[in-house]
């Protein structure tokens, strides 16, 4: 990135586009069909096999917008400090600590009462197994001190999209210092350093996991072992704002920029339409294939002049900026109308109309938990810049 470039407001709108995939991965998903679908290749009809093994399916591909998610978060970071930004580690770790985990603690807290009180009428509401796990039981004592301690296990029962918060608050201790680090450009060394003490972590909790196997020390390792892994997407993100200046350059060049959009999604979705090749790529290696098509993605959103427009238009932009809220509340809010609704009509009926009450919600839940969050952290003596 040029040195101080602004804020670049496509990248709020695209985030607020990735949360509505998000939204409609979950909701198809907790469908029989799709669920199938997704998750075991078995396609009711013709239909619903176009949709999930050609590039559609980058429309429903929840686990690949949340590395998108990831990324983004990656360049933002690193841009202010590309910038000149001075680096103010614990002054950026206490404002993310009030502005994602407040509004998390929250989310979780508003979730467990849905589920103490509600969690029975989901029981006579039958969808697909990600969905009936739901609610099924409320959390044991050590399960919500695990949720509360900022662990990533046994939330399928809750809801399970909060592990990538979790997951984003522990990266937040980790890419503050790479993405200075990576900003340092001419500094190669700094950036070399990064890269292998992040991989040197990574191998030892690989290690550990093997150790620990069957101990109860195996879910603690394996959750950290995860945050090492999703790291990775911060990462390219950061590096990608320390060379988006050359390597949108080089992409103008040759001419290749409006091919890129096209070629992003067939990579990104690269996991779904190998499956007509009887290729059948795990989940890791087809999302780090998939970060390369998210590095087009974003080059794509930001040099082409109509898809930087449409991305930086009022719609996206509010749709961006309630893009917390809807992760944080989607799931929830879903559960709760279906639960209720699925007891007057079919469920799948009760899912479609589930979905038009997320983005409401996350509304209000912007308004009246995450902005008040954010004044806090603006507020707060330890996180103002002296005068």
């Amino acid at each position: 990135m040029k040195k101080k470039r602004e804020r670049i407001l496509a990248l709020d709108g695209l985030r607020g586009y990735s949360a509505l995939i998000v939204i409609a991965f979950h909701a198809l998903t907790w469908s029989p069909a799709f669920n199938a679908a997704h998750y075991e290749a078995f396609y009711e009809n013709q239909l619903l096999e176009v949709l999930t093994v050609t590039p559609l399916k980058f429309f429903w591909a929840g686990n690949e917008a949340i590395v998108l998610f990831f990324m983004i978060g990656g360049m933002v970071i690193t841009m202010p400090y590309i910038n000149g930004k001075k680096f103010e580690y614990w002054r950026f770790i206490g404002r993310r600590f009030v502005t994602i985990i407040f509004p998390y603690l929250i989310a979780v807290t508003l979730t467990l009462i849905g589920s103490y009180y509600y969690r029975d009428l989901t029981q006579d509401v039958r969808l697909a197994g990600t969905f009936n796990t739901k609610w099924s039981r409320f959390p044991t004592t050590s399960e919500l001190w695990n949720t509360y301690l900022l662990m990533d296990n046994h939330l399928n029962i809750i809801a399970g999209v909060f592990w990538s918060i979790i997951q984003e608050w522990r990266i937040s201790f980790i890419i503050p210092i790479v993405g200075y680090l990576f900003s340092k450009e001419k500094n190669k060394k700094s950036m070399v350093i990064a890269v292998l003490s992040w991989a040197l972590v990574w191998a030892g909790l690989g290690y550990l996991m093997v150790v620990t196997k069957d101990t109860t020390f195996y879910p603690f390792v394996e959750s950290f072992e995860r945050t090492a892994y999703y790291s990775i997407y911060f990462m390219i993100g950061s590096a990608l704002a320390v060379y988006y200046e050359s390597l949108s350059g080089w992409v103008k060049s040759h001419k290749l920029v409006t091919w890129f959009l096209p070629l992003s999604i067939i990579i990104i979705t690269n996991r779904w339409w190998l499956r007509l090749f009887g290729i059948m790529l795990g989940q890791r290696p087809a999302l780090l294939i998939a970060a390369i098509g998210y590095v087009m993605l974003l080059i794509s959103v930001i040099e082409i002049p109509d898809l930087h427009a449409f991305f930086s238009n009022r719609p996206a932009i509010l749709l961006g900026n309630v893009s917390f809220g809807i992760y944080l509340t989607h799931t929830t809010m879903i559960i709760l109308v279906v639960s209720f609704l699925g007891q007057v009509i079919e469920p799948v009926y009760a899912l479609i109309v589930s979905t038009f009450l997320v983005i409401p919600t996350a509304f209000l839940f912007t308004r009246f938990v995450v902005a008040p969050c954010a004044k806090l952290a603006r507020s707060l003596l330890f996180l103002k810049r002296p005068a």
